[in-house]
C-alpha cells in the first residue's frame, strides 16, 4: 500500500511557468479525497517559493513541501523553512565563473539571493550563499558541458531540466550543494513525516527527477516526460495535462 506521493510542478501537474490556474478542478478536488483519507502529497520543485506558493495552494496541499532543486524544505501554511543546505559564497562565485565560460551572454542566470533573472552579460558576482543557482535558457549542448564541469567540482551538483522556462527546445541548469538535491531532501521529508521509502510514490517529467526517483518506492513518469526518466520509470501515466497526476493518485494512492 502506497501513502505517500511526490510530485515535481513544471510538466507534471502544471504548464511551465504558470501559477497553478491550468490545475483542473478534478485534479483539486482528488488531491483533497487523498488528504482526508490520511494520505500524504506534496511536491519536489525546482522553482523557488514565490512561485510555488501559488501551485501549492491550489493543489491545496499543506505538508511540508521541498523547493529549490531539493535544497529547501518549507511549510506551506506558515511559511517557515524546516531544512535547508547552501552553497557557500565561495562556491557560488566559482559557479558562476563556469557560467561564464561556457555560456552565452543571452541566457539567464538567478539564485537565492538574487531573484532577479538577469542576463548573465549583467552579473559580475553572485553574493551571500545560495541554495540554488540556476542558468536558464540554454541550448542542450551547453547544458551538457555546463553539468558535466559543475559536477566534477565535487562541491556543487547539476541538473537539466528540459523545456525550460524559455522556450520548447531549451534548457535549464539547475545547481545545488551535493547534499541538496530532491534526493536528499525526501529522505529527510520521509523522516519528517515518519513515512517509508517503500511506501512512496515519486511523479515527474524531468532530469532532474531522476534523484526524485532515486527515494522512493513506485516511480511513475507522465507522458510528456523526458525518454531518460521514462527509462526509469515503473509506470507512465497520462501527460500533465490529459490527468497524469489525477490517474497516479486514484490507480496507485487510492
Amino acid at each position: 500500500m502506497y501513502n505517500a506521493l511526490i510530485t515535481d510542478i513544471d510538466g507534471t501537474v502544471a504548464a511551465i511557468g504558470t501559477d497553478g490556474s491550468d490545475i483542473s478542478e478534478h485534479t483539486r478536488q482528488i488531491v483533497s479525497r487523498a488528504i482526508s483519507k490520511g494520505k500524504r502529497i506534496t511536491c519536489a520543485t525546482g522553482r523557488g517559493w514565490p512561485s510555488s506558493k501559488p501551485v501549492i495552494q491550489r493543489l491545496g496541499l499543506i505538508d511540508p513541501c521541498i523547493i529549490e532543486g531539493g535544497s529547501c524544505i518549507i511549510n506551506p501554511e506558515s511559511e517557515e523553512i524546516l531544512w535547508e543546505v547552501q552553497l557557500d559564497e565561495m562556491a557560488s562565485s566559482a559557479i558562476l565563473s563556469i557560467f561564464k565560460r561556457l555560456a552565452t551572454d543571452n541566457v539567464y542566470i538567478k539564485s537565492t539571493s538574487d531573484k532577479s533573472r538577469l542576463p548573465l552579460a549583467q552579473v559580475t558576482n553572485v553574493t551571500g550563499s545560495n541554495r540554488i543557482i540556476y542558468l536558464l535558457g540554454v541550448d542542450a549542448q551547453t547544458a551538457e558541458l555546463v553539468v558535466n564541469e559543475v559536477n566534477n567540482t565535487g562541491f556543487a551538483v547539476a541538473h537539466k531540466t528540459t523545456p525550460s522556462w524559455y522556450g520548447p527546445q531549451l534548457t535549464d541548469v539547475h545547481v545545488t550543494n551535493p547534499d541538496g538535491t530532491k534526493e536528499h531532501a525526501i529522505e529527510q521529508w520521509l523522516s519528517m513525516m515518519k513515512v517509508n521509502k517503500s511506501e512512496t510514490i515519486g511523479l515527474g517529467d524531468s532530469e532532474n527527477d531522476l534523484p526524485l526517483f532515486k527515494s522512493v518506492g513506485l516511480r511513475i513518469a507522465v507522458d510528456n516526460a523526458h525518454d531518460n526518466l521514462k527509462a526509469q520509470a515503473d509506470h507512465i501515466v497520462a501527460a500533465y495535462d490529459k490527468g497524469g497526476l489525477d490517474q497516479a493518485i486514484s490507480t496507485y494512492l487510492l
